[in-house]
């Protein structure tokens, strides 16, 4: 509809139960009208993997195809389908999935039309500061295809020169963890960057923290697509998710 209607706008409404009004909730839950808001990862997926910068949703359509129930499909289902049209793509799924957290966080900056789009909310805003140059240990907990973000300013006695270092300390990386970090300087500039995590799902990334740096934003997520399937629920395959209600550990400190 968005994209053969552009200036029909009626999809908009759907936003507000969608992954940019609870990123917290798993992208497949099929409950109520969520289904619906969550055309936007589809239009992420389009503008995300296009190329030259031209939206292309030819994605829908290979997703449908690795879909296909006939004889002569595929068959696979929902999730599954979604992961092969991306890996055709030379990509993955969790990949695209993380950024999709971090579009979310800033969608005026990622998507075409993001400035019709409010933005993800923040689980926690914590400032660093020269008195208390750490928050300390926090967590979160994040189910099967969710992501939720945390941010860091800074506060007075912070040196000019100061980085700040993100650790995270993640569920093991099969199940679905990845996490990203997205710097906003004051001159509206945005950069974003991926944390490389380890099998066991640890990980840390250094990141500039100086007066010209707005904020710092962490995107923890969990980009698992494991069910067991066929038993009844509203998920993807009417699976039972096999990585839902993991504690995601988190530190910031001034370095």
């Amino acid at each position: 509809e968005d994209v053969v209607y552009d200036d029909v706008d009626d999809n908009l409404q759907y936003l507000d139960t969608s992954p940019l009004h609870r990123p917290d909730r798993p992208l497949d839950w099929g409950r109520g009208f969520y289904q619906y808001g969550a055309w936007i990862f589809w239009r992420f997926l389009s503008e995300y993997l296009a190329p030259q910068g031209v939206p292309d949703p030819s994605i829908v359509r290979r997703t449908w195809e690795f879909a296909d129930g006939s004889a002569a499909g595929p068959d696979r289902y929902s999730a599954r389908a979604a992961a092969a049209a991306v890996a055709e793509r030379e990509w993955q799924l969790r990949w695209a999935f993380a950024d999709f957290g971090v579009w979310n966080v800033a969608p005026d900056a990622f998507y075409e039309e993001g400035t019709s789009y409010r933005a993800a909310p923040l689980d926690a805003v914590h400032r660093v500061s020269g008195d208390r140059p750490t928050t300390g240990v926090r967590s979160l907990v994040l189910d099967h295809l969710t992501n939720r973000a945390v941010a860091f300013r800074r506060g007075a006695g912070v040196p000019r020169s100061a980085d700040l270092l993100v650790a995270v300390d993640l569920p093991p990386y099969r199940r679905g963890s990845e996490a990203s970090v997205i710097v906003f300087d004051r001159s509206g500039a945005i950069e974003w960057f991926p944390v490389r995590l380890d099998r066991d799902g640890d990980g840390r990334r250094r990141v500039g923290f100086g007066p010209s740096v707005r904020a710092v934003v962490l995107v923890l997520t969990n980009a698992s697509i494991r069910y067991r399937c066929w038993v009844g629920t509203r998920f993807s395959c009417q699976g039972q998710p096999r990585d839902d209600d993991l504690r995601a550990w988190y530190v910031a400190a001034i370095a």
